[in-house]
């Protein structure tokens, strides 16, 4: 059983507390791998996904990986996204619905923006890797409920059902994330 260079999501998952990454590449391998070296340098973009892989370790991840049509990719991707409540508001670690970015991510943008300009200094007992719950990003600011609702608009557009999900997490393949990285050539 390997994964395969043919288009394919992937979720990373932490065994540990259930946060999941989704993520779509055309050639799935090379995809998981480059999203497997950069957490292991210590420099993947995601955060909370980088601090919780250097805090854990790869013994802490799975990764979860199925074959699809290429025309299928990203709106699968969505699906997937959304049935495994992949947002961070939800509990996971993404930053965004397709190309939407979610309510989470544009916060921690902006507060990272302040911050640079001086404009902000974060209290003391605040960790930055503190998840931002749904309930504290529905009610930060106005500009942000029209974000909300732009990701719940589009969240629905990829509501699919029942039998489609379970049919596609049926068929993910399941690889211990410190077995790939111990073991390149698994994945070959």
């Amino acid at each position: 059983m390997a994964i395969t260079n043919d288009p394919g999501i992937y979720m990373l998952r932490n065994k540990l507390n259930g946060a999941t990454y989704v993520g779509a590449g055309k050639r799935a391998r090379a995809r998981v791998m480059s999203q497997i070296r950069s957490l292991m340098r210590g420099d993947n973009t995601n955060e909370l996904l980088q601090a919780d892989w250097s805090r854990l370790g790869a013994e802490a991840f799975e990764v979860c990986c199925v074959q699809v049509l290429m025309e299928e990719l990203h709106w699968l991707e969505m699906v997937v996204t959304r049935a495994a409540n992949a947002l961070e508001e939800r509990g996971g670690y993404n930053k965004a619905m397709g190309k939407v970015r979610t309510v989470a991510a544009r916060l921690r943008d902006t507060e990272r923006k302040l911050r640079r300009s001086g404009k902000f200094k974060r209290f003391d007992w605040v960790n930055e890797y503190d998840r931002i719950s749904d309930p504290l990003a529905r009610t930060f600011c106005q500009q942000f409920h029209r974000l909300s609702e732009e990701v719940a608009l589009l969240e629905e557009k990829v509501t699919s059902s029942t039998e489609v999900i379970h049919g596609i997490f049926r068929d993910f393949e399941v690889f211990e994330a410190a077995d790939l990285v111990g073991n390149k050539q698994s994945l070959h």
